[in-house]
């Protein structure tokens, strides 16, 4: 165990899992609060509700324990207000590997939502997708991208056509799948494609797509 990770245990209050941490410990990956004018540190120590992804900062380290034995008062998660008490600081959330939204909402937030310092990569979970087109009418030359069995694609310029089904995790998965040839071909990029793929909401959530 790293020395900046001073304590770590489950507390009996919640039975949730808490850090104590040393900012200016051996091992750790980032620098402390400090002021702004004079540059002395501000907040050497931190308390982190494992469960939650909500920590807390101090000046002295009576305080870090202090709240490590006490979730309730201070992890909003724990206690069920879900309203933050105190935003970490940028270089904490940074240091391990989160945006400081989701040290005040215990949620992982989208890259796009222009939060501060890196955020917790998710898994996607593989989806099966159905692939329709070209050649759908009105529809034109665009492919169309649904769940498999979306009332949509019961009627209207869907009738008569079949699709094909493939499983993925992302947009980037499915453009190269419709024109790996094509961009073999050119030696170019799947995004200079992506603007015929239609991908609509009863798809789900996919990495880097835009949906229709």
């Amino acid at each position: 165990m790293s020395t900046y990770i001073r304590w770590e245990g489950t507390v009996r209050e919640t039975k949730t899992r808490v850090q104590i941490l040393d900012l200016l410990g051996e091992g750790s990956e980032f620098s402390p609060e400090r002021d702004a004018d004079t540059g002395k540190v501000v907040n050497r120590w931190a308390t982190l509700c494992m469960d939650h992804s909500i920590i807390v900062t101090h000046s002295a380290s009576q305080l870090a324990w202090d709240h490590a034995a006490h979730p309730l008062g201070w992890c909003e998660f724990c206690n069920g207000t879900a309203t933050p008490i105190v935003e970490a600081p940028a270089e904490v959330a940074e240091a391990l590997g989160l945006c400081s939204h989701t040290f005040k909402t215990g949620a992982t937030c989208s890259r796009e939502a222009g939060h501060r310092g890196k955020h917790k990569p998710a898994e996607a979970a593989p989806v099966e997708v159905a692939v329709w087109g070209p050649n759908l009418g009105r529809g034109g030359e665009a492919m169309h991208v649904h769940k498999p069995g979306c009332a949509d694609t019961r009627k209207g310029i869907y009738v008569g056509h079949k699709p094909w089904t493939i499983t993925v995790t992302s947009a980037q998965e499915i453009v190269e799948d419709i024109y790996q040839d094509m961009i073999a071909e050119s030696d170019g990029d799947w995004r200079d494609y992506a603007g015929d793929v239609h991908i609509y909401p009863c798809v789900g959530e996919l990495d880097d797509a835009t949906q229709s």
